[in-house]
C-alpha cells in the first residue's frame, strides 16, 4: 500500500507540473496573438501534444 501511495503522489505532482506548463504556455500564446481563450488553450495544447 505504501508504493501506491508514492506513485499517486508522483503522478499528482507530475500532472501539476504539466498543468503549470500548458497554462504559462497558453498565457505566453496569448500575449503573442491576442486570440480568445479558448483558442489559446487548444493551440497550446495540441502544439505540447506533438512536442512531447
Amino acid at each position: 500500500m505504501p508504493a501506491i501511495k508514492a506513485a499517486t503522489k508522483i503522478n499528482y505532482r507530475a500532472i501539476f507540473k504539466y498543468s503549470l506548463f500548458f497554462v504559462s504556455r497558453g498565457i505566453f500564446m496569448g500575449f503573442i496573438f491576442f486570440s480568445g481563450d479558448n483558442f489559446i488553450c487548444v493551440h497550446a495544447f495540441t502544439r505540447n501534444r506533438y512536442a512531447i
